[in-house]
């Protein structure tokens, strides 16, 4: 991955059969934003263990790049075109952020993501397995309906768990039925399993969620990223990473612990992907 320091970072990915690896850094996540820019071009080297190539290849780039995006141009003998080689240009398998629908990684600084208090969050923990009541959650459906209570701007997104005091209707009545996080502490619910969090491909990002642009979220597109549509603004990397640590914060807050629903063995795509990409077949 990208090792982030205000310095330097360097960058690391693990592409044995390959015989070059470019690396590209971009001003933006996609070339339609405003201010998009091609920063440069690092031609990346073997890493070796005395003589022998460990499968590595590595660059190091002076400065400061936080926020900066990038991707990988991977020449490798094609599994398909007859073993001839290719190049094909591909976020990072290692990705930690990404921009608007994952097609490009983001240098990111991790602590500069964390949400006022989080130094002192921890995980809600069972000494009996016994003891969890737990609740299957989606993001989306979780709060999107139009009479949920949330608020507009927060529907459908990792903030809406953040809020309380949440009814149906938003009725502020005595006999208010409550909605949101509030539903869950009245439930009894002390563990919630959240449906895929990390970011999927189905869905496109740069459009609105709607009843045609959602998904479970079991086709994955980088697997240590957040997805996007559920933040509130899905071009900078950094807004998804700090909701989503706002979100699991607010329910820890609520003594919930957070299961997070992850499927190694699912992808959205095989041969498109950031690993055949990076290591064809």
């Amino acid at each position: 991955g990208a090792l982030y320091t205000p310095d330097k970072t360097e960058f690391k990915l693990w592409a044995p059969t390959a015989t070059k690896v470019v690396l590209n850094l971009y001003a933006t996540g996609s070339d339609a934003e405003e201010g998009a820019a091609d920063l440069g071009a690092y031609e990346m080297s073997q890493l070796m263990d005395g003589d022998k190539f460990t499968g590595v290849w590595t660059v190091t780039v002076e400065g400061d790049l936080k926020n900066v995006y990038y991707t990988y141009s991977v020449t490798s003998p094609s599994r398909i075109i007859n073993g001839e080689e290719t190049t094909r240009e591909t976020q990072d398998v290692y990705s930690k952020a990404t921009g608007v629908n994952g097609n490009r990684s983001m240098v990111v600084d991790l602590d500069s993501t964390d949400p006022e208090g989080w130094e002192t969050d921890k995980h809600v923990l069972f000494d009996n397995r016994t003891e969890a009541a737990v609740w299957e959650v989606h993001i989306r459906d979780f709060s999107v309906a139009d009479n949920s209570g949330v608020s507009e701007s927060n529907k459908g997104k990792y903030l809406a768990f953040t809020e309380g005091g949440t009814t149906l209707n938003s009725d502020t009545s005595a006999n208010a039925v409550k909605t949101g996080i509030d539903y869950l502490v009245e439930q009894g619910i002390n563990c919630v399993q959240i449906l895929p969090m990390y970011d999927f491909q189905s869905v496109d990002e740069s459009k609105a969620s709607s009843s045609t642009n959602r998904n479970w979220g079991y086709d994955p597109q980088n697997y240590n990223v957040p997805e996007g549509s559920y933040s509130s603004n899905a071009y900078d990397g950094n807004v998804r990473i700090t909701e989503m640590k706002q979100m699991i914060q607010a329910l820890h807050d609520r003594g919930i612990s957070v299961v997070m629903d992850v499927v190694y063995n699912h992808t959205f795509t095989t041969e498109g992907s950031c690993f055949s990409r990076t290591v064809p077949g």
